[in-house]
């Protein structure tokens, strides 16, 4: 599933796949980029997140684990 197509999906079904994901830095990566007010930019996800992580990262990790789905 591809990044915008999992950002259509209702919120319900957005919170359902992520309280799937194992690993906590990447479940916690998409709540803040998919569960937070609004569309986020990576950029502000990135920031949000903390710890110096870069948008890059942050959007390679929500593709690997959406190709999982």
């Amino acid at each position: 599933m591809s990044i915008r197509a999992f950002r259509r999906l209702p919120r319900t079904q957005r919170r359902g796949f992520i309280d799937t994901i194992t690993d906590p830095l990447t479940r916690r990566a998409f709540e803040i980029v998919f569960l937070g007010p609004g569309k986020v930019s990576w950029q502000k996800a990135a920031l949000l997140y903390g710890g110096g992580i870069s948008p890059e990262t942050l959007r390679v990790w929500a593709w690997k684990e959406l190709q999982r789905a």
